[in-house]
């Protein structure tokens, strides 16, 4: 994992196409399909869910976790999110390095991804996991899917059969 400033996320974002809007949310140049689907309910299941969700960003060439939303209040959330990134040698504070850059797909960072993923949804944080063409909107309690192909949007249905989640039309019944 290497953590990136907001300039150097802006970079890499931009070469796809991506752009950060001045609330820090990511604005997609190319349209996706998208779905929304509801969390899982209790903590194990969303640590699984977490893990299909990394499954599901393919690695190659890399994939971005990009923190637009966190909280700070109570600290312990953002402390053991940064003792995690400490371990792996950052140690500059979330807001000076909110890009999070994984550039192999190796069993380790795949953990390191999917325990930084877990924390965003479980303290509702707002994220997102990006990676060649597709990408994954965490937070409010749901998950925003954005699809560049059909075969990938049948992907998403079978996550959401497999977790026995809820496709939402309207993101008011995820907050239900």
């Amino acid at each position: 994992m290497k953590c990136l400033t907001y300039s150097e996320s802006e970079n890499w974002l931009g070469s796809k196409g991506i752009q950060i809007d001045g609330y820090r949310n990511l604005v997609f140049s190319k349209k996706h399909k998208q779905v929304i689907l509801t969390l899982p309910k209790n903590a194990l299941a969303l640590s699984y869910f977490s893990a299909q969700l990394i499954n599901w960003i393919p690695s190659h060439p890399n994939r971005m976790l990009w923190l637009s939303n966190w909280e700070t209040d109570p600290p312990d959330q953002i402390v053991l999110f940064e003792t995690i990134r400490l371990g792996c040698g950052e140690s500059r504070p979330t807001i000076e390095v909110p890009g999070h850059l994984f550039d192999d797909a190796t069993a380790q960072q795949n953990a390191i991804l999917t325990g930084l993923s877990f924390i965003v949804l479980a303290f509702n944080w707002q994220g997102y996991l990006v990676g060649h063409s597709d990408y994954i909107y965490l937070g409010d309690e749901f998950v925003r899917f954005g699809v560049a192909s059909e075969e990938r949007l049948a992907s998403v249905f079978s996550l959401a059969e497999e977790f026995k989640l809820k496709v939402v039309k309207d993101i008011k019944e995820a907050w239900v």
